[in-house]
């Protein structure tokens, strides 16, 4: 089954990708077209439980890289954020917490909210050693910008 979905829309993907500035950044030749191929989004794995979130490195099914070992990696040497809209019905923040939960980093500073517009509970962060940050941003969907630009902009900044 694929996801007409894909983060923002095909169209809009497609006719970026097609640009010609883009083309000639990516060295893509005048007589091809950037298309999507209905099987490269197809997804079949989930992340609902422990077996599924297993089940997604070592499955026939669900044939994904784990990149978590490069970003612990990265995120030893320098300051990283990873942030999640609590409204995400495509990839919920619950999995982003869980895998950055367990990363092996030492938790600094505890769940707790961080402020947006000066008062406001623009949701909700965890701080872990050598700055590696998890956050939640209130009311966003998966597109975090696109719901919450404002939020969005102030968790940056802040970070």
């Amino acid at each position: 089954q694929g996801a007409s979905w894909f983060c923002g829309g095909l169209r809009t993907t497609q006719i970026y990708m097609n640009h010609p500035m883009v083309r000639r950044a990516m060295g893509a030749t005048e007589r091809s077209e950037w298309r999507f191929e209905q099987e490269d989004l197809v997804w079949k794995c989930d992340n609902d439980d422990e077996v599924a979130r297993r089940d997604n490195y070592t499955s026939r099914t669900c044939n994904i890289s784990d990149f978590r070992p490069m970003i612990k990696e990265v995120a030893a040497q320098v300051p990283f954020l990873v942030y999640s809209g609590d409204v995400d019905a495509q990839l919920p923040h619950t999995a982003s917490e869980w895998w950055t939960s367990h990363l092996g980093f030492r938790q600094v500073k505890k769940w707790h909210p961080w402020q947006s517009a000066g008062s406001y509970v623009g949701g909700y962060t965890t701080v872990y050693e050598h700055g590696f940050t998890f956050a939640t941003v209130k009311g966003a969907g998966h597109m975090v910008p696109q719901y919450r630009p404002l939020a969005a902009l102030e968790l940056v900044k802040s970070f």
